[in-house]
């Protein structure tokens, strides 16, 4: 079961989450005791400006050894601003600092051009997709759990961002997210010590950008997750009620 503590929009959220790394950053790393994850899942992109060269690709494919998904495929005319360059790229990582374990997910397809009538402007065309299930093992009855998502698509591309936060022990669905531009949230995930909580992400993007067009030529799609989850002392979850009543009164 999870209690709405707030939604905050982006600048509570960066507020509270400064907040609660800055709390987590004082105290002794016990990461290795406290928190128990694991990650699966691959991602692959591809990417070519139109300048005669060939497809640039680029996989990753998350292990035991190395549990985390990065990828980056890049193709450019010539080094430099004045150059045009396409990128395809993608991660998908668990971060820990403390009491906090931080879920980042990204993917981006993107063409920039050069800016003025002299710069490289040939088009480009790319595309790929990501994938991962991250579990993590809840180290507490409470939780304290912030979500960002931003999704940002331009003209020339499109893709799809898939969303989902489950209890598989209790068997809930928690969150389901799939086309906000910005979605940000700050909620107590209330559950049992040792629920699996499982973070599942599937993103896919493409686009084609043609060389006829010399206008704006910064275009991409994109989305970029951070989940955040803390394991509260009394202190410090007065502090962060006390942290967002204050943020509430001043927007009213």
């Amino acid at each position: 079961m999870i209690q709405t503590a707030n939604q905050s929009r982006t600048g509570a959220f960066m507020v509270v989450l400064a907040f609660g790394a800055g709390l987590c950053a004082t105290r002794p790393a016990v990461a290795s005791e406290l928190w128990t994850w694991s990650l699966e899942g691959e991602g692959h992109g591809t990417a070519r400006v139109f300048d005669g060269g060939p497809v640039v690709t680029a996989s990753s494919v998350a292990t035991p050894l190395s549990p985390a998904v990065f990828f980056a495929a890049t193709d450019f005319t010539r080094v430099g601003a004045r150059g045009a360059t396409y990128s395809t790229g993608g991660e998908s990582d668990v971060r820990i600092n403390g009491d906090a374990l931080t879920v980042v997910v990204k993917f981006d397809t993107t063409y920039i051009g050069g800016f003025t009538s002299q710069d490289d402007h040939t088009g480009g065309e790319g595309g790929g997709s990501l994938w991962s299930v991250i579990e993590l093992v809840m180290p507490a009855d409470e939780l304290i759990w912030l979500t960002r998502l931003i999704i940002h698509d331009t003209a020339f591309f499109s893709g799809d961002t898939f969303i989902k936060f489950e209890n598989v022990t209790q068997g809930t669905t928690l969150l389901e997210l799939t086309s906000p531009t910005v979605f940000t949230e700050t909620r107590t995930l209330i559950g049992n010590t040792g629920d699996v909580i499982r973070i599942s992400s599937q993103i896919n993007g493409e686009g084609f950008f043609p060389a006829t067009v010399t206008v704006g030529t910064f275009h991409s799609y994109d989305a970029s997750l951070d989940a955040v989850f803390i394991v509260p002392e009394p202190a410090t979850l007065l502090s962060l009620i006390l942290g967002l009543s204050l943020i509430s009164r001043r927007r009213r």
